[in-house]
Formats: structure tokens, sequence, C-alpha cells
């Protein structure tokens, strides 16, 4: 289910109108949600993993409604069943033992994607405690009993999810800081003492991209198609980690500002935000798509971001500039948006007869083609 909404549609096979994945689309909602409502009050991995597709999957359908609710239930289910503890349960298997610490960490980028993107309220608090992050070990060299070690030259796919998985934590307690202090400014650290903050973290993300393997690197070129599994996957993990980075860059100089009224941020948000778009412009279509609704999120955040720098009475080169910028981001979410789209039911294909496709970030376009043209 999750896969009709975030796989880019000219890799569906066998191929399928529209229509056809909508109808599929909906009946596979029914069903999970007729199971995970059976077992309501009996949290379970299998249960917390499914919820978690269906968050993904009620996202990408613009179901904000469906995806709020599946959210708290998620939560409720992490904290029964102690995810967010190094030891969820007595006498767990190494496997057993990673699938939690994976699943929670699934589950906490999600939470920062959904808070960053106003979509809901922080779930997961760093305050009630995080597990360690899991291995960076493919499944093949895990056991019940024992982990052995990544082969060297081999880089896993667990390395691209525990690279992200930093980059939300910090996220996470930026998002943390910055609601505290704009609701009680006297609860927390100084304001020296954040802004001093803000900067560690801002070079500790840089250090952590500077040591990413090859293969994650912004500048690494595949040799092969999106067809090839470890490529595409680290493909899509690489897309993924640059431009989550850009945003977590954007949050703590949102926080640089809200602690300093008079900092001027503009330049830096230029650059970085051209840097970035430098790197994602090199990688395949299909890569930035199969990130799904996320992607898409983020990358409209850039833009609303770009907007709010908006000087008034620019004129010349520099409001060119600051257009051409907020179109190349804009083009990015247009070439992100070659996924199947599944319409809200009240403009469903199967109840009216008539397709129409509904993109979360469509709403939008008018409004930033009206204000950069302005």
């Amino acid at each position: 289910m999750s896969s009709i909404c975030q796989s880019p549609i000219n890799i569906v096979t066998p191929p399928y109108s529209r229509q056809d994945l909508e109808v599929i689309l909906r009946r596979c909602q029914k069903t999970s949600r007729a199971i995970q409502l059976r077992w309501h009050m009996s949290p379970s991995l299998e249960s917390l993993a499914s919820l978690q597709l269906d968050i993904n999957t009620a996202l990408a359908a613009t179901q904000v409604d469906l995806a709020t609710a599946l959210i708290s239930d998620a939560r409720r289910q992490v904290y029964a069943l102690g995810l967010h503890t190094a030891q969820p349960k007595d006498g767990l298997s190494v496997i057993q033992l990673q699938i939690c610490r994976r699943l929670f960490w699934e589950i906490y980028q999600s939470d920062k994607t959904n808070v960053m993107n106003a979509i809901s309220a922080i779930s997961l608090n760093d305050l009630e405690g995080v597990p360690p992050l899991p291995l960076e070990i493919d499944d093949d060299y895990i056991t019940t009993s024992v982990a052995t070690p990544q082969p060297d030259g081999q880089v896993s796919y667990m390395t691209g999810f525990v690279v992200i998985s930093r980059i939300f934590q910090i996220l996470g307690q930026c998002q943390i800081r910055q609601k505290t202090f704009a609701n009680n400014r006297d609860a927390g650290p100084p304001r020296e003492k954040l802004l001093m903050w803000v900067e560690e973290q801002r070079i500790g993300m840089r250090r952590l991209l500077g040591e990413l393997p090859g293969k994650l690197r912004a500048e690494w070129r595949e040799a092969g198609g999106f067809e090839r599994a470890e490529e595409s996957s680290l493909g899509i993990q690489r897309a993924n980690i640059h431009i989550t980075a850009l945003c977590v860059e954007l949050a703590l100089l949102d926080f640089r500002v809200h602690l300093d009224a008079d900092a001027d941020t503009r330049t830096e948000r230029e650059s970085l935000a051209r840097k970035a778009y430098a790197t994602l412009s090199n990688v395949p279509i299909e890569y930035l798509a199969s990130n799904g609704e996320s992607m898409r999120g983020k990358v409209l955040r850039i833009v609303l971001d770009l907007l709010s720098m908006t000087k008034d009475g620019a004129e010349g080169g520099e409001g060119q500039a600051f257009g051409k910028d907020v179109w190349d981001w804009w083009n990015m979410v247009r070439r992100a948006l070659c996924v199947p789209r599944v319409p809200p039911r009240d403009t469903s294909a199967v109840a009216a007869g008539t397709y129409m496709c509904i993109s979360s970030v469509s709403v939008s376009v008018e409004c930033i083609h009206i204000y950069v043209q302005a």
C-alpha cells in the first residue's frame, strides 16, 4: 500500500492505471484498519510497523486527519512497548532488539518530519528517553545470538539510516528548545547558552556529513540504474540525507533568529539552499520521488523559507536571483511528483467517476507564481 504512493509510476510492474491503483489502495487501507482496530488493545511490533506504513500512506494520499489519528496511536504503542528504552524487554534476541531500535528510530524520523511540516505536534519527546541507534550492519550479518561486523569496503544500508536518525535527533532537540524558549523564556538555559548550542549543532552536523562513506556523499555518481537494488537504496538515502540536513540547518537558523532578533541569516540561507540544490539536482528523479511525501514536504519547506526571506523592495539582480532560487526548488517539487498521487475520497475516481490528482503542495503553486513574478 505504501509503495503505491511512493514508487515512481514508471517502475510499477505490472502497469496499472491510476484508477486501478486507487482501488487497490482503498481496499488495502480498509483491511489494514480493520486488523489494527481488532488488535488495538494489544500493542505489538507488527501492529506498530503497520501503523507507521499507514501513516506514510495517509500523508501521501493527503488524508491528514487519518494520519494524525494514526500518529497518536503509534505514540501510544511506542511507549507501551518500551521502545524508547535501551532494553524494551528481557530475553530479546539480537535480531529482536535490532528490530525494536530500527522501528523506534523510523517512527522518530517520521515524527520530527511531521512536526517540521506542521502536520502534528511533537509525539516522541527526547526527554522521555531514546534507545541506542541500531547497528550499522546489514541483516545478512545478524543472527539471533550475535552480530558480526560489516565487511570492509561494503556500505550497509543501515549506515544511511543511522546518519539520518542523528540528523533528526538534532532537529528534535532544536524543536524542543525552541518551543520551550517561545513559551517560557525563563524555563530553559539562558539565551547565550542556547546560541552556543545552535552553533555547536551546526558544526556537529557538518562533521557528520563530512564523515559519510563515499556512496552517501553529495558528489557520488551511480554506475548503474535505478533498477539495481543496492545502488537505488543508497541513492534514495543520499537524497534524503542531504535534503534533511538542509532543513535542519534552516531550523537551527530559525532558532537563532528567535534568540537574536537582529540576526540576519538571509545570506547563509541562500548559500545553503543553492549548495543543496546543486547537490540534489544531480540526483536521479527516481531517488527523489521514492522518498515520498517526506521529500515533497521538505522541499516545500525550503521554498517557503526562501519566500520568507524576501526583502521589501528587492529589485534588479537581487530580485532575479531570489526568483531563480525559488523556481529552482519549486521545479524540484514538480519533478518529485512523478509518483502516483491518490486523491481524497471526496474527489475520488472511484466515488465520482472522475480522477483528480491532488498534491499536498499544489495549493501553493499559484501563490508562489504570483509572489515571484510580482
